[in-house]
């Protein structure tokens, strides 16, 4: 949880105008991961592309789009089964239905089956079984007869009795009977099989297919419609043409309300997920004509199951391909070729199964199949047509597979997959490609795997719940590469380069700088380089008064241990300052505030506020060591703000993050000056610039520091803004002095001097004053007097 806390931490902060420039720099800072993850989506997006745009290329990655079909089948076994639409059932001729009429049994048996159904109030019955030859079942038996008869008596003899066994013949014609059951039910939908290929129809009668064609050219689609209607083009589909039909017999053709293509074609990996609903057949005895196209097994049912007239039944085309199929105010929205991805109810058996045998013999209970789509198929094993699907990848009756695209068809089911999945998928690519590797580049590495492993699982669940929810086929293996390389890319790079990088930063910067603010170095390790910028910047110097004489009344180890505990509490207030630390110098403390932290703006009230809180530091310190009976110990601090040459100063084996300059030498001068001045912490006029009002200082003195002729203002820092009323008096009567003094005016400026001193005898600007005025009233100072001291030590 710390780790996901900091995460959103990190994206609150990311979200904020600092946080957009800090974006900007981040990526400049980190362009080789980030050309990492820019690489890696724009690979992504190209084979997302040569998989569903461009027809030449897919071929050469059938694998990942095979990987992308199991991971849709995961979905369906995750999912599990869903309720069936109640309308359809299946008389499956299973084992039971061969125990009990045998293999093959006669089609008068058929004949029986549909005699029941029909007597029940099936609406539809649609066959999954073909009838293209000849019931020889019943035949052979009476031929075998009439041989053995023959045989057995002279020629002539027994005539009668062979008229009688011809007359038996016709009656007990198998496919006879069958044909006059589907013509007294009105409802039956047969199948037949379109082949492809010219090898699988050489064997075949070309007087039987001319004859079916007959019948079968007014099964075709009654009207196919392009829009634009006035375009010329060729209608584009899938799937091969059509070159010949597997007819049924025509008898029971002519006896059939429609029928339609049982053709399924698998997947690249053998799996059956799509149906196609419409085919284009050349009838090689017809002129060639485009439109020319037939519907499937399971349209026709559900148009008859509809009520669907010829005028009521279109097919919609467009330049790309199949745009719509209209079954009165049915529409059903195939992909471009024609065909509908299948939302598998479940496993089989999952429509309920009625054995062809009990049906036949009217063994099942009363109103089973009243207005239901009844589906007839083989699911028996050795005779059954079984298919590899997303539930069972053997096993599953392609009978039970007309049964889920029928429930699909009526109730809207098909699994969407066209534009709005392709523009979905293409966005969470870019989210797992440029977003996902943003996010690795701006976090640390374990950070990164947090994200990744969020990611990911965020990624399983949104394509999970768009196919379970709304049921869209939305992909779920490219962007998860993608997500992955991106992730192993862009935190590999960073922790064999980048992180290199910065440990040489944390092990250059961790003694300067608290490790709170140290990322911002982080951001850009190139800084880390000899060399420097001229800036402004504010500069502090602490010195320990009457330190010599603190160590001569202590042991080494107690000396260094109160120096220890004494610099430990310093450097910590600098730091909670954002300030950075310099060095040391025996027990002095140099630091400096406004780099490397580019965003602080009000450097010189940091470092005011540090030397305040430096000094009530020190109080309770001391108060501590009395206790212990260690001295206690005074301090002066000084600080001055200007322009300062900062960076690494050094040897490229050996260097400091450090600041040189005029300004930097005035800082330590003014700490000196402390001792004169009887203070604390002293100021320039150029810090108190910056933090006129936000703090209650006290103009000390015009001087001018041996070494330079241009004088400097200097000003005591007493107390916050808030606590100017404790300080008002003092204040107001030491201007009046300094004014006086400023004027030369010596004899009235000891006078309020002297009057302050009675009031605060300790206060030691108050004391250098009254020395001063006292001197100059013996001996006026050389020359014209401008105000300005001139010290005569550094």
């Amino acid at each position: 949880m710390g780790q996901i806390g900091k995460l959103v931490e990190f994206l609150q902060r990311l979200f904020s105008a600092s946080g957009r420039r800090e974006l900007v720099n981040s990526i400049r800072a980190h362009r080789y991961a980030f050309g990492i993850s820019l690489a890696v989506t724009l690979l992504g997006l190209l084979v997302y592309v040569s998989i569903n745009f461009s027809r030449s290329l897919r071929s050469s990655l059938v694998f990942l789009e095979n990987v992308e079909a199991r991971s849709l089948d995961a979905r369906f076994q995750f999912r599990g089964p869903v309720q069936p639409a109640p309308e359809i059932v299946i008389v499956a001729i299973d084992q039971k239905t061969i125990d009990r009429l045998g293999w093959p049994f006669p089609r008068a048996h058929y004949g029986r089956m549909l005699r029941t159904l029909q007597s029940e109030g099936a609406r539809v019955v649609g066959f999954d079984v073909a009838f293209p030859f000849p019931d020889r079942t019943n035949a052979d038996v009476f031929t075998k007869l009439e041989e053995e008869y023959r045989a057995g008596h002279a020629a002539g003899s027994g005539d009668d009795f062979l008229e009688r066994l011809r007359a038996l013949r016709e009656q007990s014609d198998s496919d006879a009977q069958f044909a006059k059951a589907i013509q007294e039910a009105g409802n039956v939908v047969l199948g037949h099989l379109f082949f492809t290929a010219r090898s699988e129809v050489q064997h075949m009668d070309p007087e039987r297919i001319k004859a079916y064609d007959e019948v079968l050219v007014f099964q075709a689609y009654p009207q196919v419609l392009k829009r634009p209607s006035q375009q010329r083009y060729r209608f584009y589909l899938d799937s091969p043409d059509a070159i010949a039909v597997e007819p049924n017999l025509r008898i029971f053709a002519d006896g059939a309300k429609s029928y339609g293509a049982f053709n399924f074609e698998a997947d690249s990996d053998g799996t059956y997920r799509r149906a196609p609903l419409i085919f284009h057949y050349n009838d090689p005895n017809r002129p060639s004509i485009e439109e020319n196209f037939y519907p499937s097994l399971d349209v026709q049912v559900a148009r008859l199951y509809l009520g669907a007239g010829p005028q009521e039944t279109v097919a919609w085309f467009n330049p790309v391909g199949v745009e719509v199929i209209e079954l009165g105010p049915k529409k059903i929205y195939p992909d471009v070729t024609g065909k509908v991805l299948i939302n598998y109810a479940g496993p089989t058996q999952t429509y309920p199964y009625y054995s062809f045998a009990d049906v036949a013999d009217g063994l099942t209970p009363q109103g089973t199949f009243r207005d239901k789509i009844v589906f007839v198929g083989a699911t028996a094993i050795g005779i059954g047509d079984m298919r590899p699907t997303p539930f069972m990848k053997q096993g599953y009756p392609g009978v039970e597979i007309h049964a889920n695209v029928m429930d699909n068809l009526l109730h809207d089911k098909f699994l969407l997959r066209g534009f709005s999945e392709e523009m979905t998928d293409l966005v969470v690519l870019l989210v797992c490609g440029l977003v996902m590797g943003l996010l690795f580049v701006l976090v640390r590495p374990v950070v990164s795997t947090v994200v990744y492993g969020i990611a990911l699982l965020g990624l399983v669940a949104f394509v999970y719940h768009a196919f379970a929810a709304q049921g869209r086929w939305l992909s779920l293996v490219l962007p998860a590469v993608t997500l992955s390389v991106n992730y192993l890319g862009v935190t590999s790079y960073r922790v064999l380069f980048e992180e290199k990088e910065k440990r040489k930063v944390r092990g250059a910067f961790g003694q300067y700088v608290a490790p709170g603010f140290i990322h911002q170095l982080l951001k850009d390790p190139g800084r880390l380089k000899l060399g420097g910028e001229e800036v402004d910047l504010t500069v502090m110097f602490s010195d320990i008064r009457g330190f010599t004489s603190i160590s001569e009344k202590l042991t080494p180890t107690e000396l260094t241990e109160l120096l220890n505990e004494y610099l430990n509490a310093m450097t910590e207030i600098i730091f909670q300052n954002q300030g950075t630390l310099d060095k040391y110098i025996g027990d002095a403390v140099m630091a400096f505030w406004g780099r490397p932290f580019l965003d602080l703006h009000d450097h010189a009230a940091c470092a005011c506020r540090a030397a305040l809180a430096m000094g009530d530091q020190l109080r309770e310190l001391n108060r501590g060591w009395a206790d212990r009976g260690r001295p206690p110990m005074r301090i002066g601090i000084g600080l001055n703000t200007g322009p300062m040459m900062v960076g690494n100063m050094g040897s490229t084996r050996r260097f400091n993050y450090t600041v040189m300059g005029d300004h930097v030498n005035l800082g330590s001068r003014l700490e000196g000056l402390n001792k004169d001045y009887g203070t604390q912490i002293i100021l320039s006029e150029f810090t108190y610039e910056y933090v006129e009002g936000k703090f209650l200082t006290r103009e000390l003195d015009l001087i001018r520091v041996k070494g330079k002729q241009k004088p400097v203002a200097i000003y005591e820092l007493l107390a916050p803004a808030s606590e100017q009323s404790r300080f008002q008096e003092l204040l107001t009567e030491f201007q009046q002095g300094l004014a006086a003094y400023k004027a030369g005016n010596w004899n009235a400026a000891y006078e309020i001097f002297q009057t302050i001193a009675a009031k605060h005898p300790s206060d030691g600007p108050t004391k250098l004053f009254l020395a001063r005025c006292q001197d100059f009233m013996q001996k006026a100072p050389a020359g014209k007097w401008d105000g300005v001291y001139t010290m005569t030590h550094k």
